[in-house]
């Protein structure tokens, strides 16, 4: 550490400050309101020695567009609704906390926002149906969470949706063109597989370890790079349309018990293949003998 004790309030002076990054320091309290006079658009509190809540304040710091508290084990206590004055918010990252309670509904007035990412927390509750209403969302990171109910259905610019070890339990069908990563990974997610025929862009599928049932449709994922499917209750067979992805470099399908089938002929034509590893699906037939010479 460089820096230690508390955040002195003379930085309030700073009326044309734009970035605070006090990240890794040994910063022990912070109040934000000696930052309301200022100009900031930037503050990084990562990895900090904060002991403490998020204050009411916070919603004075109306000029903030990027919010970073990774890394801070001894920040707790609930996510203040005030943030909902924070208009001009376009990145919040709220990862290693003890941060509990539910996400505010408050959220859904940060029209700015395009990225919110929540990992390793104690929040818990439903996601707010609020987050419709923005628009401009990105991404959205929920990962280790007792965050639960359904997800949402999500603006038309998300480009990466990440769910993992999380009790959400339902994902409302949307269509996404510009999502290029969707990972579902240990939810509870259950019922029919969401239509992924509209999301156009994806890149990397992975789902793994979910309640989902039903069979995939691939055939308009020609972007595909990465396919990943473990521990799952899809069925159906591989179809003959995967020799349509020419970008496919990776296939795994590990535990996938009501798969059937053969792998087709035409995997054959999906030059860029790399790795397929197949193991505990009961996939059958011969191994097509023109896909040797593409893996790597």
């Amino acid at each position: 550490y460089v820096l230690s004790g508390s955040l002195p309030p003379t930085v309030g002076s700073l009326q044309f400050l734009e970035v605070l990054d006090l990240s890794f320091n040994g910063i022990t309290s912070f109040n934000f309101s000696y930052l309301a006079n200022t100009s900031l658009k930037e503050l990084d509190l990562q990895g900090t020695a904060i002991l403490g809540t998020i204050s009411t304040e916070i919603g004075e710091l109306i000029t903030l567009e990027t919010f970073n508290i990774n890394q801070n084990v001894q920040i707790y206590g609930t996510l203040p609704t005030q943030i909902g004055l924070m208009t001009s918010m376009k990145e919040i990252s709220l990862m290693t906390t003890l941060l509990s309670g539910t996400i505010p509904s408050q959220i859904g007035l940060m029209k700015e926002l395009r990225q919110i990412k929540i990992a390793s927390s104690r929040f818990s509750g439903s996601l707010p149906e609020e987050l419709s209403n923005l628009l401009n969302l990105e991404i959205l990171i929920i990962d280790t969470t007792s965050i639960g109910g359904s997800l949402p259905r999500l603006g038309n610019n998300l480009q990466q949706l990440i769910l993992k070890s999380t009790p959400i339990t339902a994902i409302s069908e949307a269509n996404y063109p510009k999502l290029n990563t969707l990972d579902l990974v240990l939810t509870q997610s259950s019922g029919p597989i969401i239509n992924l025929g509209q999301m156009i862009s994806l890149t990397k599928l992975s789902i793994v370890s979910t309640n989902f049932y039903g069979s995939l449709t691939l055939s308009s994922l020609t972007n595909l790079q990465t396919l990943c499917l473990k521990q799952n209750n899809l069925a159906g067979t591989i179809p003959t349309q995967i020799g349509l992805m020419g970008s496919l470099k990776d296939i795994t399908l590990i535990d996938n018990r009501n798969f059937k089938g053969s792998i087709p002929q035409e995997i054959s034509n999906t030059i860029n293949l790399q790795t397929l590893y197949i193991q505990s699906t009961p996939i059958e037939g011969n191994f097509p003998s023109h896909l040797a010479c593409t893996l790597r």
